[in-house]
């Protein structure tokens, strides 16, 4: 569950040009 949570985030983030990074 909580993997999958990540991943969605990591997909955010990618998304966005990399620009925020996550706090993991």
């Amino acid at each position: 569950m909580l993997e999958k949570l990540l991943e969605k985030e990591k997909k955010k983030y990618s998304r966005g040009g990399g620009i925020r990074k996550p706090k993991w």
